[in-house]
């Protein structure tokens, strides 16, 4: 089984027990991100990037942005236009493995 070490040594299905982290919503977020190569200073608005999910899911898609914020994997730019957010380069492989596990 492949684990995904986050900060503290933590499993994110571990952290998904603790604080429910929507892991299929978490893997669609990231995915579009990383397809769409918003890495380090390239960044987007979160609507686009809620757009990846269907609209009865995307209230619980703004949770769990604010969570892969909280868990390193997504980095919020303010800029004079509103947030933008993009992947933080120093996770990038841990998001790729995390991607493609099913």
């Amino acid at each position: 089984m492949l684990k995904i070490i986050l900060y503290g040594g933590v499993d994110i299905r571990e952290y998904r027990c603790r604080r429910t982290v929507n892991i299929e919503a978490a893997k669609r977020i990231l995915r579009t991100l990383y397809k769409k190569d918003y890495i380090g200073a390239k960044h987007t608005s979160p609507v686009n990037t809620l757009k990846a999910l269907q609209k009865h899911e995307r209230g619980e898609g703004e949770k769990t942005l604010k969570q892969l914020k909280t868990l390193g994997y997504v980095i919020f730019h303010p800029t004079g236009y509103g947030t933008q957010i993009s992947l933080n380069k120093k996770h990038i492989k841990e998001i790729e493995d995390f991607i493609d596990t099913p």
